[in-house]
């Protein structure tokens, strides 16, 4: 009896040693060995066990969340979905990973039958989120902002290297950003067989049209219930990289860590930090302006609505590009605003193939609208039987839209017209030279060209790199503003008469106290005038404006006054002659910065602007009209 109540008393303190000896540091010691020898799976184990033995240890943490992730490949849903997919069991390790899907005599991976992109999505939204999720949660146990973590090559396989506060929190927004994917592509139908969509690559007839054709509910929504949790997972990412970047921005020159910043990294960092700022504001703040580009407005929020799901937002699409004209809603939704349809449709443009689209006009002859992609240039063929097809125009699209008339003055309503995108190989303008300038009449819009691969010839006036002309007779003398707008090289415009091109005469400029756009010059009824619009770089579209400047008339503030109460008065009124005023705009600086603007449609403006510091201001109005002519006035007031 003695003996063996002496065996059991040394069984159980030897127990009692063994689990003593297990501490959270011991299994983190196991692990890191686990790592030296490129055995992940077992050292996840073993960093699991030092979490589960002291939770907060931020080391065990920082351990099991990112090995957690590299075992994912051995997980049994994940490894049995590459089973699945026709990857082989052996050479899957992540330390050299071998493994590759089958593949044909070209090396195109072979579908397995029955898989779809929803199929990966769902496992994405399973298994490989929950690991996701609980890697964010091991690496938020680090609180501590002076915490490192020094990794050796024998943790890492590749090279030493210390983690700080910064590092885990760039990969917890990473992680954060992981998790806003997978919701966000789960609530998408991917319901697509890949089998499907090798044999249109693999016979080279894949294109999205065919795709989208074949399946009516792609890109539609299958559920909604992850928005809200997109939207969550969004802000964390946001939030973690704000506090990221500013320790990692802000560390010591001398120090290196895992991640590591260089000034050279401001320029494309900032601005991304900036517009991240902009849109994470917009889910709380309504819509914001860009601190980037201010010209634009985001709202985010509206992509966690549920409304409309990303189909709704395509432009009609044919094979491999899509038509000019076709984009159903610029703002997406709600969620830009600023961007217009041809803007957007020429981003698109840089990516896919735009398609013009011919619409048939009313009246006589053959009128039809062509819709391109505002820069583009296009060239109008017709043919007879449609085999033979000869150039009857060639165009640059100003907005994307442009109206064509049969310029041969003959009906050819029995012909067939198409129109070729002809960009990188245009045509001189038909306007080139001045023996061909246009010919155009009364006020308004009045023609537009282009100035691609325009010349210049001997002996003409000015000192442009090219120009275009027109011709316009004048049906009433007073002041006129000609206006040659569109092209990225901004178009000077001169004005002369005569008849030949080497005895011109250039018409007086007026000088006007008032900021203008346009060339303004006195005009004398029934004088014919040579309008050269002059290139001076960039090429593109021209269009020519012809119409008078708008009356502008501010009777407050006056120059020169001394103003109390910390407020301004802006009264100011506007009429044209022959167009129409659209609005009346406003600015006020101090110094050289922007106090305060604004616009207000219609041809009036009565506004009290309030809360002004001391000091002296420069105010101006501006009023514009339709044709896009605008004159702008300035006043100077001191605040006391």
């Amino acid at each position: 009896m003695k003996i063996k109540l002496l065996l059991l008393s040394l069984l159980s303190l030897m127990s009692a040693m063994i689990c003593r000896a297990q501490t959270a540091s011991d299994y983190i010691t196991q692990g890191r060995s686990y790592l030296a020898v490129s055995n992940i799976v077992s050292a996840s184990v073993s960093f699991s066990n030092a979490v589960a033995l002291s939770p907060n240890d931020p080391t065990a943490n920082v351990f099991y969340g990112l090995s957690r992730l590299f075992a994912l490949p051995s997980q049994p849903a994940v490894s049995n979905f590459l089973t699945t997919l026709g990857v082989p069991t052996t050479g899957r390790n992540i330390y050299q990973w071998k493994a590759r899907l089958p593949h044909d005599a070209q090396r195109f991976p072979i579908a397995p039958a029955g898989v779809s992109l929803s199929d990966c999505t769902a496992l994405a939204r399973g298994s490989v989120l929950s690991e996701i999720i609980g890697a964010e949660a091991n690496l938020a146990v680090v609180t501590d902002t002076n915490f490192t973590l020094a990794l050796t090559v024998q943790d890492t396989s590749i090279t030493a290297v210390t983690m700080d506060y910064g590092d885990i929190q760039l990969i917890r927004s990473f992680l954060d950003g992981m998790e806003y994917f997978v919701y966000n592509t789960y609530d998408w139908n991917l319901d697509v067989q890949l089998t499907v969509l090798r044999s249109l690559y693999s016979s080279n007839t894949f294109d999205i049209g065919t795709l989208l054709s074949e399946y009516p509910s792609l890109l539609t929504f299958s559920t909604t219930n992850d928005l809200l949790s997109a939207k969550a997972a969004f802000v964390k990412s946001a939030n973690t990289y704000f506090t990221a970047s500013s320790i990692i921005r802000n560390r010591p020159a001398d120090v290196t860590r895992l991640f590591n910043y260089a000034p050279d990294d401001a320029q494309d960092e900032t601005p991304f930090r900036e517009t991240l700022f902009d849109v994470t504001s917009s889910l709380t703040n309504g819509p914001v302006l860009l601190e980037v580009n201010s010209n634009y407005s985001i709202l985010l929020s509206s992509t966690f609505s549920g409304a409309q799901a990303p189909r709704a937002f395509l432009p009609r699409i044919y094979g491999r590009g899509f038509v000019a004209g076709s984009l159903p809603d610029a703002t997406f939704g709600g969620i830009v605003g600023g961007l217009s349809d041809h803007s957007a449709e020429g981003g698109l443009s840089e990516h896919f193939n735009a398609i013009p689209e011919i619409i048939p006009g009313q009246g006589p002859g053959v009128q039809f609208h062509i819709h391109g992609i505002a820069g583009r240039g296009y060239i109008v063929q017709s043919s007879s039987n449609l085999l033979n097809w000869s150039n009857v125009f060639a165009l640059v699209a100003y907005d994307g839209n442009y109206p064509f008339t049969n310029r041969l003055g003959n009906n050819q309503s029995n012909s067939f017209y198409r129109v070729v995108d002809s960009t990188s190989h245009m045509p001189p303008p038909i306007n080139d030279n001045f023996a061909n300038r246009i010919p155009v009449s009364g006020y308004g819009l009045l023609g537009t060209s282009y100035d691609i691969n325009a010349t210049t010839e001997n002996s003409e006036p000015g000192n442009g790199f090219a120009s275009i002309w027109w011709s316009w007779t004048a049906p009433a003398s007073g002041q006129v503003v000609v206006l040659a707008r569109g092209t990225p090289g901004y178009p000077g415009m001169d004005i002369y008469t005569g008849s030949e091109l080497g005895a011109l005469n250039q018409v007086p400029v007026i000088n006007s106290s008032y900021y203008h756009n346009g060339t303004l010059f006195q005009a004398s009824a029934g004088q014919n005038y040579k309008m050269q619009a002059l290139s001076f770089g960039g090429q593109g579209a021209v269009q020519l404006v012809i119409g008078a400047l708008p009356n502008l008339v501010v009777t407050s503030p006056i120059t020169g006054t001394i103003l109390s109460n910390h407020s301004i008065t802006i009264s100011a009124s506007a009429n044209d002659s022959i167009s129409q005023i659209t609005s009346i705009s406003y600015s006020i600086y101090s110094n050289v910065f922007v106090v305060q603007k604004g616009t207000v449609n219609g041809s009036s403006m009565n506004l009290i602007i309030t809360n002004l510091a001391s000091g002296f201001y420069s105010v101006s109005e501006t009023a514009s009209n339709l044709l896009g002519l605008n004159i702008s006035m300035g006043q100077g007031v001191t605040l006391q």
